[in-house]
């Protein structure tokens, strides 16, 4: 089920500065085949290169979900994973705490508020780390060797801290729309 309709996201891309949805060329609501979901589920994701139906370039995915059907996660999880349980529990999922797991129980209205609330505009967060890191630099730039250095400095920054920026970007996006009643 795809739990955002393409209004809500419009509606929710308009709430984000103009400025950094420039290169922002795709929204693809996916349905992953039943195999790609069993190995490699996600709410979303950015590919800054995507050709799908005539169209190409820059695009977030949003995976259509399963919802009723329990996400199992082992006990033994690490801060980001521990971090990433607390948000699904603020969006609104029901989380069921066994001796072995987690189950994540998510249902429409907590699967909506993961994907429009925070995974579209986490990874719009990529996208902006990405474009202020390489892209606009790059503008200024004459230099192919500029340039060069900028894209390694890019891919060489830890995931863990492209993470952090994106989740960071998302958080203070949802807190400016709680604060001004928005969302």
């Amino acid at each position: 089920t795809h739990c955002c309709t393409p209004e809500d996201i419009c509606v929710m891309l308009r709430t984000v500065p103009l400025d950094h949805l420039v290169g922002i060329d795709l929204i693809i609501l996916r349905q992953p085949t039943r195999k790609q979901a069993r190995l490699s589920s996600v709410w979303g994701r950015l590919v800054y290169y995507a050709e799908t139906g005539g169209h190409d370039g820059t695009a977030i995915y949003l995976e259509a979900q399963q919802l009723g059907e329990p996400i199992r996660w082992k006990r033994s999880l690490q801060p980001d994973g521990i971090a990433e349980l607390n948000r699904l529990r603020a969006d609104g999922h029901r989380i069921e705490d066994t001796k072995r797991e987690f189950v994540i129980l998510p249902d429409l209205d907590s699967t909506r508020s993961t994907q429009l609330y925070r995974t579209l505009i986490h990874e719009l967060g990529h996208f902006v780390d990405w474009w202020t890191s390489v892209v606009q630099p790059s503008i200024d730039s004459d230099s192919p060797d500029e340039n060069l250095r900028l894209e390694q400095a890019y891919r060489a920054k830890s995931s863990r801290d492209k993470e952090a920026f994106a989740h960071r970007y998302a958080d203070e996006h949802a807190e400016r729309l709680r604060t001004s009643s928005q969302i």
